[in-house]
């Protein structure tokens, strides 16, 4: 199982820089020329979400490593504003307006959980910031009409089974893992 589960860090990964790239080149071409576009990161480095979250933000970094490298977005380079809300609730909302208000973010990227990204997501509506929520996927987090939130995960929590279960479907029996025996 491990390299199945290397895989999926992998597309994990990908989907990360792909996701990276594409809002960066958005703020890119809304923002002043000479000046990085500005990515808030909101990761929590320390409490409860820290592993999943330093995975995560060290995915984010190398991607903006990736894209500066090979010239940035449109010219420009990243420049990534990453905070530790550590794990708090509250830190969130609070983080996300300094982001957008003293640090002055082109964009916010979110976390992986849903309970986190809901109070985030709320202050970047209401300064009409986009924010990516890259995973968590609570049905909660579309049903409020959010017009600059957008998700990067390939299906909401309900549905993330359906496309796991498709993609083993359709690996070759080799690298297929075999169904768990029945007692």
């Amino acid at each position: 199982t491990m390299p199945m589960f290397n895989q999926l860090k992998r597309w994990r990964t990908a989907l990360c820089l792909t996701t990276l790239a594409l809002l960066a080149f958005a703020a890119a071409s809304c923002t002043k020329e000479a000046e990085p576009v500005k990515i808030g990161i909101l990761h929590s480095l320390s409490g409860t979400m820290a592993i999943s979250e330093t995975s995560l933000r060290d995915a984010v970094l190398m991607a903006v490593d990736e894209i500066n490298a090979k010239g940035g977005v449109l010219g420009r380079k990243i420049e990534p504003v990453v905070v530790d809300p550590n794990s708090n609730w509250d830190k969130f909302a609070e983080l996300s307006k300094q982001l957008i208000s003293q640090d002055k973010v082109d964009l916010l990227l979110g976390t992986f959980s849903s309970l986190l990204n809901l109070p985030a997501s709320a202050v970047a509506e209401k300064f009409h910031m986009v924010y990516v929520e890259p995973a968590g996927g609570s049905p909660k987090m579309f049903n409020r009409g959010f017009q600059y939130l957008f998700f990067a995960q390939q299906a909401t929590a309900p549905h993330q089974a359906d496309l796991f279960s498709k993609w083993i479907k359709n690996l070759p029996p080799g690298p297929r893992p075999a169904p768990a025996a029945t007692p």
